[in-house]
């Protein structure tokens, strides 16, 4: 394999993870709060999420957006790795679990608006409940 073939897999690997990462920052009616971050380390020098709102990967120095850019990040990390297939491997295995973390945590953030939506749904039925008594009681006064 040739150098721009590790730097195509690596960045078809940051595609899936900008894409969880969208599935993660959609909004959920009602509105839920994102997850705590959690550090997913790629190489020694690359992690991921730089910030609280899932936009970057960083190095030591500076970070990337996920946004834009991949091919330059994916040359970063490739050139990280050594162009070692082993380190390599490596870093797509660990961009694979970030990129399935945000697709779980998007799983149950949506799961967290749908229990919300049924307990609102209750409290709506229980308030709808005590309308009608209320216009009963008045009927009955009147």
């Amino acid at each position: 394999m040739e150098r721009k073939d590790y730097v195509a897999i690596v960045e078809k690997y940051l595609r899936r993870l900008r894409e969880a990462r969208k599935e993660l920052l959609s909004e959920t009616t009602p509105p839920t709060p994102l997850p705590r971050p959690r550090r997913f380390w790629f190489t020694h020098k690359h992690y991921f999420p730089y910030d609280a709102d899932f936009n970057h990967v960083a190095t030591n120095k500076s970070f990337c957006s996920l946004a834009h850019f991949l091919d330059d990040l994916a040359q970063e990390i490739c050139e990280a790795c050594g162009w070692q297939p082993r380190r390599i491997l490596r870093a797509i295995r660990r961009i694979a679990a970030a990129a399935e973390w945000c697709r779980k945590r998007a799983e149950g953030r949506k799961r967290h608006a749908e229990e919300i939506l049924r307990q609102q749904s209750r409290w709506e039925r229980e308030l709808c409940n005590q309308r009608t008594l209320d216009a009963i009681a008045k009927l009955g006064g009147a």
